[in-house]
């Protein structure tokens, strides 16, 4: 996750093979991103526009 210049926010997936997505635009606008990992391997993000 990443919040472009544009102040929308983008994603890029990665595959179990290794190979990736390409940067996406999800539509919507955010200013301030954060993510954590959780102990059973798994992804938190949070996201917020203020």
């Amino acid at each position: 996750m990443a919040i472009g210049n544009d102040g929308r926010i983008h994603h890029n997936a990665r595959f179990d093979k290794g190979s990736c997505q390409g940067r996406r635009r999800t539509g919507r606008g955010s200013q301030k991103a954060a993510i954590a990992a959780m102990p059973n391997g798994d992804g938190q993000i949070l996201l917020a526009r203020t």
